[in-house]
């Protein structure tokens, strides 16, 4: 039962990346839409590294959980609910799913009352 479960939760996470890896271009992008890399500091990139071990498959948990919701409120009201189902669905399933180094990485500058020398 273990192992079934493990590989439907492989299955699910491996899925969304797989699409979107297929959706790039084969030579890479286009020189008319290319975006400049930006370098980001280690933290950043070592921190999305980390939200995204336990935010991926959470989120794919939560997304599983609400589809299955979802399936039995559409069951319970036999269609009627349609759209309070696509809103549950939606609250689930929606967002963002891979957290980016530049998501973590902002410039903001720390509030003048903690570093401030006047007491």
């Amino acid at each position: 039962m273990r192992v079934l479960a493990l590989s439907v939760a492989l299955l699910l996470t491996a899925g969304p990346i797989v699409s979107a890896a297929s959706a790039q271009p084969a030579g890479g992008a286009s020189p008319t839409m290319q975006t400049p890399e930006r370098e980001y500091p280690t933290g950043a990139v070592a921190g999305a590294v980390a939200v995204n071990v336990f935010r991926v498959p959470g989120k794919t948990l939560l997304c599983g959980l609400t589809a299955v919701t979802s399936a039995g409120l559409m069951l319970l009201t036999l269609g009627t609910q349609y759209r309070m189902v696509g809103a549950v669905f939606r609250e689930g399933c929606g967002g963002k799913w891979v957290i980016e180094p530049g998501d973590l990485d902002r410039d903001v500058d720390p509030p003048r009352a903690i570093f401030s020398s006047h007491p």
